[in-house]
Formats: structure tokens, C-alpha cells, sequence
């Protein structure tokens, strides 16, 4: 003849300095406990006599697991996904052409003169990348 499996209670997680977490479960004004086999929490208020039930989880068989598998595709471009680090970033680096960083070169200096100019004459610094804010 077969025997029974033991009933056994519920397990409850535990607090830092060692009492039940009766915190692990909250919501609305309720609190109560988390067991740490079959993960059951309810309200200790609105059903105290479930602090005393045996555990489902806790039989002969083992703790009974339940595994749930969420699985979502999202179209992406592919120069979003090297942005993002998915996939290698295999293009060839873009080569700026020597007139176009000539022309930049040139326009810089040209700001910085019309900045010393204008300095000059209004007897201020008038460069806005120099001006100390703090």
C-alpha cells in the first residue's frame, strides 16, 4: 500500500534579520507573505487563515515549476541594429573629400578673424566658445 506523502507548510521567505518577509506581497493597503516553494502570497488581513495551509508544491513528487515563454520579433533596420550593437557595423568608414575639409578649415579661420575683429572694436570678448558661465 502506498503512503501518504507528508503535508507540509507553506515555506515563506525570509527577512534580512531572519523573521517572515511579511512585506512580499503588497498591494492596496493588503501585505502578507511569499512562499518560497509554490510562490503563493496573499494578504495576511484579508485571509489570515491561509498562514496555517499546506503547501501544494510540497509533496513526494518535488515543487511543481511552472515555466512561461514569451517570444517578440521587432522589424529592424539594419543601421539601427549595428547601432544598437546586434549585428557588426560593416560598412566601409565614409571618406570626407579633401575640398569639402578644405572649405571647413578655411570657414574656421575666417570666424575666428571676424571674432578677433569684433573684439577688437567692441573692446569685449565676443567669442561664445570662450565665455565662462559659472
Amino acid at each position: 500500500m502506498p503512503k501518504e506523502p507528508d503535508t507540509v507548510k507553506h515555506d515563506f521567505e525570509l527577512a534580512e534579520w531572519g523573521e517572515t518577509f511579511m512585506a512580499a506581497y503588497s498591494g492596496g493597503g493588503c501585505a502578507g507573505p511569499r512562499c518560497t516553494r509554490c510562490s503563493t502570497s496573499f494578504c495576511v488581513h484579508c485571509q489570515p487563515e491561509r498562514m496555517d495551509e499546506d503547501c501544494p508544491a510540497a509533496t513526494a513528487e518535488g515543487p511543481r515549476i511552472e515555466v512561461k515563454k514569451i517570444a517578440a520579433y521587432f522589424p529592424m533596420s539594419n543601421e539601427l541594429a549595428m547601432e544598437y550593437g546586434l549585428i557588426p557595423d560593416t560598412r566601409p568608414p565614409v571618406v570626407i573629400p579633401w575640398r569639402r575639409r578644405v572649405r571647413w578649415a578655411a570657414q574656421a579661420r575666417v570666424r575666428r578673424a571676424r571674432l578677433r575683429v569684433g573684439s577688437w572694436v567692441a573692446g569685449e570678448d565676443l567669442d561664445p566658445d570662450r565665455y565662462d558661465y559659472d
